[in-house]
């Protein structure tokens, strides 16, 4: 993450890496940074979401340990998550799971481990109803 947003800064303030600080990492700079991960590099929300999530972080370190940048902090954690879509859990069907538990080869170690990994995760993984 701060591997794309220092020079992202820096290009946009016109100062090399080296010379930014905390203040020139402004909320509206921050905003730019996660609208241009969007549109030029194609992220998609949840991608953008995890970034945010990185630069909430750092700005939470920065406010525990800095005490002169606490409303920075503050800016930068009120940038707001986008909304994603969360995909429906799906279920194997009896048929599938049967097939899924009949693919390790159960002559083998291997297989026979597999088969118990397999087994295991069905029995622990619940019911649907």
């Amino acid at each position: 993450m701060l591997a794309l947003l220092l020079p992202y800064v820096g290009d946009h303030l016109k100062k090399s890496v080296d010379r930014l600080t905390v203040d020139d990492l402004s909320a509206d700079l921050v905003r730019q940074f996660l609208a241009d991960l969007e549109a030029q590099r194609h992220c998609i929300a949840a991608t953008r979401n995890q970034r945010l999530g990185g630069l909430h972080a750092l700005a939470r370190y920065i406010g525990q340990n800095s005490p002169e940048h606490i409303e920075w902090c503050a800016q930068i954690r009120l940038i707001p998550f986008k909304k994603t879509a969360h995909p429906d859990i799906t279920y194997l069907d009896k048929p599938e799971m049967d097939a899924l538990l009949a693919s390790p080869d159960r002559r083998t170690a291997q297989g026979r481990r597999d088969y118990g990994l397999l087994l295991f995760l069905y029995n622990s993984g619940g019911s649907r109803e």
